[in-house]
């Protein structure tokens, strides 16, 4: 019965925490949608704390009411919840609005430190999109080259949409970015030449270099 009651109880509790980051994730999803948009993602920290807060807040609800009967320990659990409310609800604030958007007329981004910054910025006022690359090794201890992709504005400082927190997961999805800004005639400039050696010619840096190559060199 106990084994039975405990597989019970977290069986629960995984259906609550699924349930409240499936929640946070659509209602991002739905709030800052628009139509005809091109892709609406969030990144990888926003959806960590998502699934922090939702992960902690049955623990501590549970303990709320398990203690409801017991005074001293209500409070301490009260008291918990509480701390645990006032850092998390305006770290989740902030995640909630830590996106990119992207349409046929332009682009919004959102930092994590950013906050309703969620007007849609023209493609033609993006000023140039600089392309570098950092040196980095991977886990198996194999040297490789990261893309770095920054978007300068009139309007904001440079962004690098490849960064760490990056709300773009895979190369087709750069290889939108970059179209649209080419199609609009943004300068594109290649801050320094790729190496002759130990490039991939599949990654994502290789792929966005050569089409920069390409642009560059037609008449």
């Amino acid at each position: 019965m106990k084994l039975a009651r405990w597989l019970f109880k977290l069986s629960l509790f995984a259906i609550l925490t699924g349930g409240i980051w499936t929640l946070l994730m659509y209602a991002q999803q739905i709030n800052y949608h628009v139509s005809n948009q091109s892709y609406l993602m969030s990144t990888h920290l926003s959806y960590t704390i998502f699934f922090i807060f939702a992960l902690l807040l049955p623990i501590f609800l549970y303990n709320i009411f398990r203690n409801r009967k017991k005074v001293t320990a209500l409070k301490h659990s009260f008291y918990l919840f509480t701390a645990f409310y006032f850092i998390m609800a305006p770290t989740v604030v902030l995640a909630f609005d830590n996106y990119l958007l992207a349409t046929p007329q332009g682009i919004t981004y959102n930092t994590f430190t950013s906050l309703n910054q969620n007007e849609i910025e023209e493609w033609s006022s993006i000023e140039k999109l600089t392309l570098d690359y950092s040196k980095e090794q991977s886990f198996t201890g194999k040297d490789g080259y990261r893309l770095k992709f920054i978007v300068d504005s009139k309007d904001r400082d440079p962004i690098d949409l490849n960064n760490y927190n990056s709300p773009l997961y895979k190369k087709g999805q750069f290889l939108i970015i970059y179209e649209r800004i080419a199609s609009h005639g943004v300068p594109i400039e290649m801050a320094r030449p790729l190496p002759k050696e130990g490039v991939d010619p599949d990654s994502l840096v290789a792929e966005i270099y050569q089409l920069a190559q390409k642009q560059k060199e037609r008449p």
